[in-house]
C-alpha cells in the first residue's frame, strides 16, 4: 500500500488519523491534547452552521469524539460545526460542547443560537443595552460575507439555547 502512495506521488500523512486538539472559546486559551489519557467518548447528535445555519438532529451519532473528562462534565451536548464564519475561533468540522441549562448569560461568548428564518447556528452575542438588542456576529474577520446582525431582546428573548464551553478541532 505505500508503494502505491509513494508511486502516484500523494502524502501518507493525508490518510493516518488526525491528532484532535480541545479548548475554550476564549482568545489565548491553553490548547490541549483532546485524547490523552482518561478522555472519554462523546457522541455528536446534531450540526450546527457557522455561516448558514443548519437544523439537523439525528437517532443516530453523526460522530464521536474523544474528550477529557473534565471537559465532558462540562456540557450536556456536543454540536458538530459547519460553516467558516466562526473561523478561526471554530473551524469548519469542528465540535462545540454546550451547556444548555443552568448557565450564566455573558455579553461577548460563543453560543448556540436559532436565529428568526434560519435555525442552529453558533455565533458570539454582544448585548447593546443601549438600544435593547443582541448583536450576533461572526468571529470571522470578513464583514462583507459575514455583517453582525442585530436582533431586539424584547422579540428575540428566547434565541440563546446554550453557551459554548469548548471547541473539538482535528488539527
Amino acid at each position: 500500500m505505500l508503494r502505491y502512495i509513494d508511486v502516484l506521488g500523494l502524502d501518507i500523512q493525508d490518510y493516518l488519523p488526525k491528532a484532535a486538539t480541545i479548548r475554550r472559546p476564549a482568545p489565548n486559551a491553553p490548547v490541549e491534547k483532546a485524547d490523552a489519557d482518561g478522555s472519554v467518548a462523546i457522541h455528536v447528535y446534531a450540526l450546527a452552521g457557522a455561516g448558514p445555519a443548519f437544523d439537523l438532529e439525528e437517532n443516530d451519532p453523526l460522530a464521536t469524539i474523544r474528550v477529557p473528562l473534565e471537559y465532558a462534565m462540562q456540557c450536556d451536548s456536543a454540536l458538530l460545526v459547519k460553516g467558516d464564519s466562526m473561523a478561526w475561533t471554530i473551524k469548519s468540522g469542528g465540535v462545540v460542547g454546550v451547556i444548555r441549562r443552568n448557565f450564566d448569560f455573558v455579553s461577548g461568548e460563543v453560543y448556540a443560537v436559532r436565529l428568526p428564518y434560519e435555525g442552529l447556528s453558533i455565533k458570539r452575542v454582544i448585548v447593546d443595552a443601549a438600544s435593547g438588542e443582541y448583536i450576533i456576529r461572526s468571529d470571522n474577520p470578513d464583514k462583507e460575507k459575514y455583517p453582525d446582525r442585530r436582533l431586539s431582546i424584547t422579540e428575540y428573548a428566547d434565541i440563546i439555547l446554550g453557551r459554548v464551553v469548548w471547541v473539538w478541532q482535528a488539527v
